[in-house]
């Protein structure tokens, strides 16, 4: 309520009371306020895809978003054995925060909806 006009007060509004202190507030998200999040990919695994491309700049995201993020990437191809060794070198193995899974192709999954590339 902010001064009197003819006997009777005025309310703004806009100037709504301040329920909480500013360093209360957190500045920054944290993963506990993020759901985890899974993204799948489907591609044949060759150079000219560029997967293993696709593995670095994933984890350069998720770590920087800082998520609990898991990618999964259905296919087969010659840069299999390249994806495996960069999953490893960057961490991805396992059950961490930022992990992927190289699942090879799956044939008749039920009750999953896949995209392919060409």
């Amino acid at each position: 309520m902010d001064g009197q006009k003819n006997g009777q007060k005025r309310h703004r509004p806009h100037s709504a009371p301040l329920l909480y202190k500013r360093q209360d507030v957190p500045s920054r998200r944290t993963r506990r306020d993020v759901a985890a999040v899974t993204l799948g990919a489907t591609m044949r695994l060759h150079r000219k895809k560029r997967p293993v491309e696709l593995l670095r700049a994933f984890a350069l995201a998720a770590r920087r978003a800082d998520v609990h993020a898991r990618l999964l990437i259905v296919g087969e191809g010659p840069e299999c054995h390249a994806m495996q060794r960069e999953i490893r070198e960057l961490g991805l193995a396992g059950e961490g925060s930022v992990s992927a899974e190289l699942t090879g192709w799956k044939e008749n999954r039920r009750n999953e909806v896949m995209f392919s590339s060409r």
